[in-house]
């Protein structure tokens, strides 16, 4: 398992940085194959718990979140919603009763979850100055978070951290995963300071935490389903979904936590 995993890892992160890199048209792209991926999986997570959501509702759904962040539309994240909704009504309207308002929210959600949430990595590429910078923290702060905790968690863990979400998960690896962020965020610091010191240790925390609550919601998702990974799309890795969980909050927390300095 953790040679897949190593292996997946080499292949794919010099991969997502040239993409990254590039950004434009193949940055779109990639984007909106990760978001159906992932939001195929959460759908099919939902169909394990007895709800039907509207797949081809949700991808056209994903694609507005997605142009609108990526044409810089105003308010895009509100239009793209109020037009899934409106076209969400219609076809539970015409659809009623094989089509429920539990399956409509369902999409909702599902939708939100992965093109709407990975709409903000879009948003940080596209920050003048330095919109390669934030991308690149942004991945590398989640990825040291999510080692940290692994690697922790398997040499350390002892005192589970929430069994009833996901029985693997240690409070050591919580601390594991912080601490691989902030040394993450320390060590890219001396060569790409996007933000003042004590801001990096803040932000560091954030994504620390919020990388794995993610976590957690998604074992929320395949607990209900009943099943160990969203998918076997990564070798080692499991699917789209497990993969992107932890970045999936963590965009919009660095996104806002750089455009709004606060703290």
């Amino acid at each position: 398992m953790l040679k897949k995993r190593i292996l997946t890892a080499l292949v794919g992160i010099p991969l997502v940085m040239w993409v990254v890199f590039t950004g434009g048209l193949p940055f779109l792209i990639v984007l909106g194959l990760i978001s159906i991926l992932a939001m195929r999986e959460f759908f099919q997570l939902a169909r394990l718990t007895g709800v039907m959501p509207v797949d081809g509702l949700g991808f056209f759904g994903g694609l507005l979140f997605l142009l609108g962040a990526y044409l810089d539309i105003r308010n895009y994240s509100l239009l793209a919603l109020s037009i899934l909704l409106v076209a969400g009504i219609f076809i539970l309207t015409l659809k009623f009763p094989n089509l429920r308002v539990t399956d409509l929210a369902v999409t909702l959600v599902g939708t939100i979850y992965t093109a709407g949430l990975l709409s903000f990595v879009i948003l940080l590429k596209q920050e003048d100055p330095g919109g390669f910078q934030y991308i690149f923290w942004l991945l590398a702060l989640t990825w040291a978070n999510d080692t940290g905790a692994y690697v922790t968690g398997k040499i350390m863990g002892k005192h589970k951290l929430c069994p009833s979400l996901s029985p693997g998960k240690t409070w050591e690896g919580a601390v594991g995963g912080i601490a691989g962020a902030l040394l993450a965020a320390i060590i890219i610091y001396h060569w790409m300071p996007v933000v003042s010191p004590g801001r990096v240790i803040v932000l560091a925390l954030l994504v620390g935490i919020s990388g794995q609550v993610g976590d957690l919601f998604e074992s929320a998702l395949k607990r209900a389903a009943g099943v160990k990974d969203s998918g076997n799309l990564l070798p080692g890795h499991g699917g789209m979904l497990d993969r992107i969980d932890s970045l999936l909050l963590n965009g919009a927390i660095v996104y806002y936590y750089l455009r709004w300095p606060i703290i």
